[in-house]
């Protein structure tokens, strides 16, 4: 079984991944919005256990989630008002065997394969509003956001 991470564990200073975040968007064509951390932002990491030297953790502790293209994408951090879910409360009781990461305006989801669906574990997976299936987008969490 694996040992639960404290906070101290889980928080990066030296590589924090919130500077891969924003090298990300200073090259982004779209336009886009980090919107600041939550109070939660603890309990949520806490609750993923990845540490936030990987821009998922940094997403979780650092930002309360990303608005790309006014919004049509919208990635899960700890939390906002303008995006009222995060990480780790959205996931309970809504997936098992893989994490829910990002959503669009147009009701897809977008998924980490936590082995549910492929044997390509960590992967990103699209659910479109009017698939039935999910469909493997051939690359991680890093790739996606980049």
């Amino acid at each position: 079984m694996n040992k639960v991470k404290t906070l101290g564990e889980l928080i990066n200073d030296e590589e924090p991944g919130i500077e891969v975040i924003r090298a990300f968007l200073d090259s982004a064509k779209n336009e886009w919005q980090l919107l600041p951390p939550s109070d939660r932002r603890s309990d949520v990491l806490l609750g993923l256990q990845v540490t936030t030297r990987s821009p998922m953790g940094a997403m979780a502790y650092d930002t309360g989630g990303l608005l790309v293209d006014h919004g049509w994408l919208r990635f899960l951090g700890s939390g906002h008002p303008r995006l009222p879910r995060d990480l780790v409360s959205w996931n309970d009781g809504r997936s098992s065997g893989f994490l829910l990461v990002a959503d669009d305006a147009a009701g897809g989801f977008f998924a980490v394969n936590g082995g549910a669906l492929g044997d390509d574990t960590a992967n990103i997976y699209f659910l479109s509003p009017d698939g039935l299936a999910w469909e493997p987008l051939e690359m991680g969490y890093t790739s996606f956001l980049e």
